[in-house]
């Protein structure tokens, strides 16, 4: 039995009910991250990474390997290196290192008489999240009180269709439209220009008042010359604890990626995730595990569990890591210690290498052979 029944005062009680009880969820996808520092500080800024990486169970190598791993990225250049000193068992079989920019990824092999290869991956490995000017808190909401009570007086609601959750409870999807020129305190909030079009969400509120779904359209935020060509992102639960993103690609192909939160782990955050590529050749690859991260004096410990690698034949690989992601500040060239000219490496695109990726593991497996002096299978 609905409480309410006008959908302007259903969407501002929810929008109350969320600001006083699911911020302070567990189970709240942001629960405990501090958004703005998130964004300024490490996904648009420099930072440094080290730690170590596990392969186990890769396909056709026949043993597991471990890496030491050290690398820099900076956000104004638009550069990331690293350095992998692999280990097979107690052997130190040598170094691989991993660069990228803009949409290009480099992998050279020193060991290996510097075998190279250059990727094109179609997409921009570097995109700048929006600047948050404050963390998404109570504070927040207490002092925009006056402008989101403006705001819901200026919206227009569309009743849409309604959704069924886990217990049975009915939600009803409302189109919300921010007029051009309104909202301003949230585009204040993102850090970015507002908006010269009309901005539509679909907000689904259950009969408690809660905010249950919202589904957001990308379309007009992505980026000319983008590879994506539409995209939606998701935010699902009673507690917001579920991220959904779906993008569509080129030639009839997706991607979709979800987040999960999990609460219960309370001495640390725990997220589990999932993200499957659909290409146009019939073939799914899907990575999947969980994360976890702590806070640290200068940056953030992570680990990445159980994340594996598969396609329709079964496991391709599984990964662990472990290591730090630290704030930084890098004034030098990122690739200033490439040991080859990255630029003179001949390029492959992303769709030859999805095209025909067992054709290019079994020529890069002749050419380690050949340079090391292997005897070749024709």
């Amino acid at each position: 039995m609905w409480l309410v029944s006008s959908p302007r005062f259903m969407i501002l009680a929810a929008t109350t009910r969320f600001a006083l009880e699911t911020l302070n969820n567990p189970d709240y996808l942001l629960y405990n991250v501090d958004i703005m520092e998130l964004c300024q500080e490490y996904f648009n800024s420099d930072v440094t990474v080290d730690g170590t990486v596990m392969l186990n169970d890769v396909r056709d190598l026949g043993f597991s390997m471990d890496m030491d791993v050290q690398g820099e990225r900076s956000f104004e250049q638009k550069k990331f290196a690293a350095s992998a000193d692999m280990n097979v068992v107690f052997l130190e079989v040598g170094d691989a290192q991993v660069y990228a920019e803009d949409e290009m990824a480099y992998m050279v092999v020193p060991m290996l008489d510097n075998l190279s290869y250059a990727f094109d991956t179609d997409m921009n490995l570097f995109f700048k999240a929006p600047e948050f000017t404050s963390d998404i808190n109570q504070e927040w909401f207490n002092a925009n009180k006056g402008n989101i009570l403006q705001l819901s007086k200026e919206i227009s609601i569309e009743k849409m269709d309604e959704i069924v959750d886990e217990n049975n409870w009915v939600s009803i999807g409302y189109k919300v439209t921010i007029p051009e020129g309104s909202g301003g305190f949230i585009w204040q909030l993102l850090g970015v220009e507002a908006p010269d079009h009309d901005v539509v969400s679909v907000v689904y509120i259950n009969p408690a008042c809660q905010i249950r779904r919202i589904e957001i359209d990308l379309d007009d935020a992505i980026e000319p010359g983008s590879t994506i060509q539409s995209a939606k992102l998701v935010l699902d639960g009673t507690n917001m604890g579920n991220m959904y993103f779906e993008a569509t690609l080129p030639d009839d192909e997706t991607v979709i990626s979800n987040v999960t939160r999990n609460g219960d782990y309370l001495f640390t955050n725990y997220i589990d995730f999932e993200t499957k590529y659909f290409t146009n050749t019939g073939e799914t690859y899907a990575a999947s595990g969980y994360m976890t991260w702590e806070k640290i004096d200068g940056g953030v410990s992570v680990e990445v569990h159980n994340m594996e690698i598969t396609d329709s034949k079964g496991t391709i690989g599984k990964i662990y890591f472990r290591g730090n992601v630290n704030k930084s500040h890098i004034s030098h060239d990122v690739f200033e210690k490439a040991p080859v000219d990255l630029y003179s490496i001949e390029v492959i695109s992303w769709k030859k290498l999805r095209d025909d990726t067992e054709g290019f593991v079994r020529d890069m497996m002749s050419e380690t052979k050949r340079r090391i002096g292997l005897p070749v299978d024709e």
